[in-house]
């Protein structure tokens, strides 16, 4: 129960002590103890994440790595916007590291190049397009 809520803290120490009941009946390497076992390295495995996550929340901290895959979501959606904003984020976060990774500055550049190139397209696309809806609607109406 108390690990279905995120209370590792007290089922650590209820299984602990199930361990510690357990071992003073059954030999340590006694199969009826490999759940209790598993339990309590699952619950170790489990509050570290927390921990991990928690902290990555609080901090913000993400690398240029991160910010690069969601750029590449978003690219893959056609949301080049944001794309654009999620490469630029990781241009600057490569940028504050030391050393920084050549590699990666070239390649979020370009990407960034890319998606200004892109939405711009599409930007005149867009404007193309409704000119051409104006011209018609005028050229239908007279």
């Amino acid at each position: 129960m108390y690990y279905i809520n995120h209370k590792y803290d007290i089922a650590l120490d209820n299984y602990k002590q199930a361990l510690r009941i357990g071992l003073k009946i059954l030999p340590a390497d006694n199969d009826e103890l490999i759940f209790v076992y598993k339990n309590i390295d699952q619950i170790y495995f489990m509050s570290k994440i927390t921990n991990s996550t928690d902290h990555l929340l609080e901090t913000n901290c993400f690398t240029s790595l991160t910010y690069s895959t969601i750029a590449d979501i978003f690219n893959e959606m056609n949301n080049y916007g944001k794309a654009l904003v999620y490469y630029q984020n990781a241009y600057h976060t490569e940028m504050r590291m030391t050393p920084p990774n050549l590699e990666h500055i070239k390649a979020y550049k370009n990407n960034m190049n890319t998606m200004k190139n892109k939405t711009s397209y599409f930007s005149r696309k867009k404007i193309i397009q409704l000119m051409y809806t104006i011209y018609e609607y005028l050229f239908n109406a007279g």
